[in-house]
């Protein structure tokens, strides 16, 4: 793939899979890194959890990527803190052109936020 373009069909219908399969409380975002770090989200599900939208601007560490300083490789399950207080597990993976130089990326948020307090509940009067 040498642009997100080509294969949007697609990557839209994973992030409907993904999109029913977990529910509201998961985010998934498509970037497209050549539309620039400010505008580089092209599809979005579930904007509420973080509040972002079509449009709208990359993380700290896409910023990093997209400038080179930082390797694009997949991650998965680390835990990320949303500008809203949510506390979310999140994946990211990355495409790249045939030249290796890395042109967009899908990322999952899931909120746990609840998940954390409810635990936090459990251990504070034992009923773990």
């Amino acid at each position: 793939m040498e642009h997100i373009s080509e294969s949007m069909e697609l990557l839209q219908k994973v992030m409907d899979l993904l999109e029913h399969h977990f529910g509201p409380s998961c985010e998934i975002i498509l970037h497209d890194y050549t539309k620039g770090p400010m505008h580089s989200i092209v599809d979005i599900r579930n904007g509420h959890v973080t509040g972002r939208a079509v449009g709208g601007h990359n993380t700290n560490i896409g910023f990093e990527i997209m400038k080179g300083t930082v390797e694009a490789k997949d991650e998965f399950n680390y835990l990320t803190y949303s500008s809203n207080g949510k506390i979310l597990r999140s994946s990211s993976i990355y495409f790249k052109d045939s030249s290796g130089t890395p042109i967009g990326s899908m990322c999952l948020n899931l909120d746990i936020t609840e998940t954390i307090q409810f635990e936090k509940f459990l251990n504070a009067y034992n009923c773990s």
